[in-house]
């Protein structure tokens, strides 16, 4: 489970804002022999919720790409390298970054050889280029893979992307146990909530605070979108009640 909340921390980042809280380590990035993604340059969108893939599931992801120096028709290749996090005491020594419980950031472990596939972009007159990309062979393997855009010598991450094994059918909010922690959920709640109940997990607990203004109005809008997003997903939500206003 670890390993695909890998590629949801990464991709949260990655496929959402460019300039969110950084995730993404340097150390992590000479390990793939990469630069970090840009606003430019990076994933835009993919075929899953999280780039969360289930089993023979096909892989459609759309990608920005910087002109640059390029002109016309641009050969590059994907790279999708396997990762994982499993060697005791691979951290980093600062305090930077997400960390475990021993308070350092893990670096991470390259597993197997990469694959690889060719992609073809044409640019013309703007400053970036869109492309999308059908079929990508992500492999069977379960596991996080990094993906590496690849020209020449120059190798730059853009996300991550994960193959998963599909939930069990007759999992539901009635007979899972609730697993998923409530900070996840910020930004875009909908599309976190889908990344939850794709992995199967079916419920998070989430701590609400007083929501009565001192006037007496009462604003649900926050609260409602939330549930929402847990109902949409086949979630629900454990509330812990905490914190009120000042007055």
């Amino acid at each position: 489970m670890m390993r695909w909340l890998l590629a949801l921390s990464v991709c949260a980042v990655v496929t959402v804002s460019v300039s969110a809280q950084v995730v993404l380590l340097e150390d992590n990035m000479k390990a793939l022999n990469c630069v970090m993604p840009t606003g430019d340059t990076r994933l835009v969108s993919g075929s899953a919720p999280g780039q969360l893939y289930q089993p023979k599931e096909a892989v459609t992801i759309t990608l920005s790409i910087a002109k640059g120096s390029y002109s016309g028709q641009t050969d590059f290749t994907l790279e999708m390298q396997e990762i994982g996090t499993r060697t005791p005491g691979k951290v980093v020594e600062s305090m930077e970054g997400f960390s475990d419980t021993a308070g350092h950031a893990p670096i991470v472990d390259l597993i197997g050889k990469p694959v690889t596939h060719p992609i073809k972009v044409t640019f013309g007159e703007a400053d970036k280029t869109e492309v999308e990309v059908k079929n990508l062979p992500l492999p069977d393997r379960f596991g996080t893979y990094a993906l590496v855009l690849v020209k020449g010598q120059n190798r730059q991450f853009l996300a991550t992307l994960a193959r998963v094994p599909a939930p069990r059918p007759y999992g539901t909010v009635e007979n899972t146990p609730v697993f998923g922690e409530g900070q996840f959920m910020s930004g875009d709640i909908q599309q976190r909530a889908a990344i939850y109940g794709r992995m199967g997990i079916r419920g998070w607990r989430s701590e609400l605070s007083w929501n009565e203004e001192e006037n007496g109005t009462v604003n649900w809008t926050d609260y409602d979108a939330l549930f929402a997003a847990a109902k949409d997903s086949g979630c629900r939500i454990m509330v812990t009640l905490g914190g009120h206003s000042g007055w």
